[in-house]
């Protein structure tokens, strides 16, 4: 009984079992492939007007994943304030012309870094950081009531010894 307790108390908070931690894991993989393929076609494809602020709202969702990921049982807003600190640290870090000088060096490093400040980017972060949280909830609702669907399926096949 202790451990449906426990279920019920971190599906409360937002957090998951063992098991739970590892759907919500490749969950987050899986979303962490599309987030960089679409970061990555949007910056190589996209009109700059708009290309610009896209990237970096999937940057901070990017960033948010990567944390969900390391810390698949934490709530998510604590989550989201992480990747938009984080995101925000990096963009000031720009002033100091350090990334530029690492992305002169080696140029990938100029998808981690960037290379000028732009204050328009911190609202780009804050949107990104927004969307990883909602996409998040929306998926781990999702993910919920299919699991809910499934245990009433298994609960009506014991009732009735046949299945539905």
């Amino acid at each position: 009984m202790h451990g449906a307790a426990d279920g019920a108390v971190a599906a409360a908070r937002g957090t998951g079992s063992g098991r739970g931690a590892g759907r919500r894991r490749a969950a987050l993989l899986a979303a962490g492939a599309a987030t960089i393929v679409l970061g990555l076609s949007v910056r190589g494809f996209g009109a700059p007007a708009w290309a610009g602020p896209a990237g970096d709202a999937l940057y901070a969702v990017m960033v948010y994943v990567a944390i969900a990921f390391l810390l698949p049982r934490k709530p998510r807003l604590p989550i989201a304030l992480a990747a938009l600190i984080a995101c925000t640290a990096i963009e000031l870090f720009q002033l100091t012309g350090i990334p530029a000088a690492l992305a002169s060096a080696w140029p990938p490093f100029r998808l981690v870094f960037g290379t000028t400040f732009g204050p328009a980017d911190l609202a780009a972060y804050a949107a990104g950081s927004a969307v990883g949280f909602a996409a998040d909830a929306g998926i781990s609702a999702a993910a919920g009531k299919a699991k809910r669907r499934a245990a009433q399926s298994t609960t009506a096949q014991s009732r009735t010894g046949r299945r539905a």
